[in-house]
């Protein structure tokens, strides 16, 4: 009797674990799609305006020198026009 119970409780134990161990690898692959080093070898980038982000065309005005990050390195560039979206 002991026994049937002992093992009962060993392959409850061990079902739940394998639940949880599921549900923990499909967070992990989730987070690790949105890591920035994933988002950028997407084809993404992040650009900087000295070391403020930059978010929008507003932030910036001509000459302001931008450094844009990609999944292969840096780049550095001088504003040389802007145009805004009119839709917003």
């Amino acid at each position: 009797d002991i026994d049937r119970a002992f093992n009962e409780l060993n392959s409850s134990i061990s079902k739940s674990l394998l639940g949880k161990r599921q549900k923990f690898e499909i967070a992990c692959s989730r987070l690790s799609s949105l890591s920035p080093k994933k988002i950028l070898s997407r084809g993404y980038s992040i650009t900087f305006v000295g070391d403020r982000l930059l978010n929008s065309a507003l932030d910036i005005k001509k000459n302001d020198q931008l450094r844009t990050l990609l999944s292969d390195g840096e780049i550095w560039s001088s504003v040389i026009d802007k145009r805004e979206n009119d839709n917003e």
